[in-house]
């Protein structure tokens, strides 16, 4: 399989939502809808296309973080002192500190998100329109966002290659909040290789939309309307 599509079996194991997958965020919103193609979104349209629109809910919030790493990624600390210096721990107080990934499988990821919340259109709309959609050719594929998981700080590395690695840089401070699941602003990428993604987003003024609720339209009932938690469905 590809990595997008083992990113949103991952992800949808985790959380029972459909994955974003990192390389692939543009015209993920409540509203819109598309199908996947290799575990990537493919955007469509929105549902103003059948002469509706509706403000979607206030952030909700989802959850305070969420952490997963796949099985085949090793990390190894350091101390920067003029040098990398091999620590099995470290120090809080260290000024530059980093740890090294590396990949001994492929389709490996790493993702760490915090302040988790969920924006979503009322399910109702959606009801509204499905006569319009149900005109349309192969309205059976597309899928619907009906929410969106938003995280206000994320930390994603992933790649394809069995021989990828990454380093992530920062102070002993937080780097140790990074092993607790808490992410700071001083965090940054240092040297990869071979990696397919990476993104650093803390407190971002543009929240992160990293997985999604999802319905579909049945071919055959013209009063059924599926939820479809796996982009890969």
């Amino acid at each position: 399989m590809s990595l997008p599509t083992d990113y949103n079996n991952s992800i949808n194991k985790q959380l029972n939502l459909a994955a974003v997958f990192p390389l692939n965020t543009a015209g993920v919103a409540p509203g819109a809808y598309g199908f996947f193609y290799d575990g990537t979104w493919q955007r469509v349209g929105t549902i103003e296309d059948f002469g509706e629109y509706q403000t979607p809910s206030s952030p909700a919030p989802y959850r305070d973080s969420f952490n997963y790493s796949t099985q085949h990624i090793k990390s190894v600390n350091y101390v920067i002192n003029g040098s990398y210096q091999v620590v099995p721990e470290i120090p809080v107080d260290a000024a530059q500190a980093a740890i090294k990934f590396t990949f001994s499988a492929s389709n490996q990821f790493q993702a760490t998100l915090n302040g988790l919340t969920n924006v979503a259109y009322d399910l109702s709309i959606f009801s509204k329109i499905a006569g319009q959609v149900r005109t349309k050719d192969k309205f059976y594929d597309w899928r619907f966002i009906t929410s969106v998981i938003y995280a206000e700080s994320v930390v994603l590395f992933g790649a394809e290659s069995s021989k990828a690695s990454i380093t992530l840089n920062g102070s002993g401070t937080a780097l140790t909040e990074y092993g607790e699941f808490s992410l700071s602003e001083s965090l940054s990428f240092g040297d990869d290789e071979e990696m397919s993604f990476k993104h650093i987003g803390v407190l971002s003024p543009e929240p992160y939309p990293f997985a999604m609720n999802l319905i579909s339209y049945s071919k055959h009932h013209s009063d059924k309307i599926y939820y479809q938690r796996n982009g890969n469905e």
